[in-house]
C-alpha cells in the first residue's frame, strides 16, 4: 500500500548538493555534507540544519569532500570524515573532524596516516555511550596499511590502532556493548564482515 498523498515538513535550501544526511539524537539538527556527488578542488561544507527554525544554524568549512558523518549519542559531538579529491599528490584534505555542539568549533583534526591520493577515513561510528569515535583509516586500492583508530572522549586522546589487511574497507560500526566493533572488508565482489573486542583483541571473521 503506497500513500496517495505526502505532506512536506520542511523545505531548507542549501547552497551546495549534499552527498551525506546524518540526524541529530534529538532530532533538532540535520547535518548535510558535501562533496562527495562531483569532483574538483577547493573546500567543501557541512551544512547543519536547525529543523525546528527552517533554517542554516552553522555552516562548517572543510578541505575535502565529506565521506561520512555522525552525531555522538549524547549529542555533545558531530564527527565528520573527508577525502582529497582534487589534487594527487595532496594529502591534507584527508581528516577526521569533530565539532562541538551547539557552537559547532573543531575540537579534533586528525590526519590520515597514509600519505598519497586514495589514502582518507572511509567511514566512522560512535560507541553508543558517546565515550569514543571510531574510523576506519583505509586505502582504497589496498597498496597501504589500514587501520581502525579511535579517540576517547572527550579528552581526545587516541588509543592505539588495530591493523587491519592491506584490502579496501567500507564500513564500521559499533554494537550496543561499546566493546565490539564491526567492518566489511571488500573482496572483490563479494566481501568479509570482520568482528573486533576491542578490549580483548580477538576477531570473528563471517564471509559474505
Amino acid at each position: 500500500e503506497t500513500l496517495e498523498k505526502v505532506t512536506q515538513l520542511a523545505s531548507v535550501p542549501v547552497a551546495e548538493e549534499p552527498g551525506s544526511l546524518a540526524w541529530s539524537a534529538d532530532g533538532r539538527y540535520l547535518a548535510a555534507g558535501t562533496g562527495r556527488t562531483f569532483g574538483g578542488k577547493g573546500p567543501r561544507k557541512v551544512f547543519i540544519v536547525d529543523i525546528g527554525k527552517e533554517a542554516i544554524a552553522a555552516t562548517l568549512e572543510t578541505a575535502g569532500s565529506v565521506t561520512s558523518l555522525a552525531f555522538s549519542p549524547d549529542g555533545k559531538w558531530l564527527a565528520v570524515a573527508t577525502q582529497n579529491r582534487g589534487d594527487k599528490e595532496e594529502n591534507d584534505q584527508n581528516e577526521l573532524i569533530v565539532f562541538t555542539i551547539p557552537d559547532f568549533t573543531a575540537k579534533l583534526t586528525a590526519k590520515a596516516t597514509s600519505t598519497g591520493w586514495g589514502n582518507f577515513f572511509v567511514d566512522l561510528a560512535w560507541r553508543p555511550d558517546s565515550k569514543s569515535v571510531n574510523a576506519i583509516d583505509s586505502h582504497t586500492i589496498a597498496t597501504d596499511k589500514s587501520a581502525i583508530r579511535r579517540w576517547t572522549i572527550p579528552g581526545f586522546v587516541e588509543q592505539p590502532a588495530i591493523s587491519l589487511q592491506n584490502k579496501p574497507y567500507k564500513a564500521i560500526a559499533v554494537a550496543p556493548d561499546g566493546v565490539t566493533v564491526a567492518t566489511v572488508e571488500h573482496v572483490g565482489f563479494s566481501g568479509v564482515v570482520r568482528l573486533f573486542n576491542l578490549e580483548k583483541g580477538t576477531e570473528m571473521v563471517l564471509p559474505l
